[in-house]
């Protein structure tokens, strides 16, 4: 088993939209391009409701789901204070996987951090 504190080098890297429903979404566009008739080559009829929210990452994805064929409508709240997507970064390794997510926000207080307060 690889030390944790060792850097290592990643073999590959991919960002893409994802999550149930969106992992949905996608695999249903697929399929619905696959089948043959009047529908090939149409439009998808695939709509996504989600909150994606603004910036780079959030274009990133929304192209991510447009070549996926799937329609998106951001349903984010304009005044939510958190207005880019949550970001999950799953790392696979000998002994399992790990994932990292910025949607588990927790403010981290004193004792937390290893200070008194």
């Amino acid at each position: 088993m690889t030390d944790p504190k060792q850097k290592t080098t990643c073999v590959n890297h991919a960002m893409a939209a994802g999550g149930p429903a969106t992992n949905a979404a996608v695999a249903i566009a697929a399929l619905e391009a696959l089948r043959p008739g009047p529908s090939a080559g149409a439009p998808s009829a695939v709509t996504l409701l989600t909150a994606l929210g603004e910036g780079a990452i959030a274009r990133t994805l929304a192209q991510d789901l447009v070549n996926c064929r799937v329609d998106v409508r951001d349903a984010a709240d304009p005044a939510s204070s958190v207005r880019e997507p949550a970001i999950s970064s799953i790392i696979e390794h000998p002994g399992g996987r790990m994932a990292a997510s910025t949607n588990a926000r927790v403010w981290a207080g004193p004792v937390v951090a290893g200070r008194a307060a």
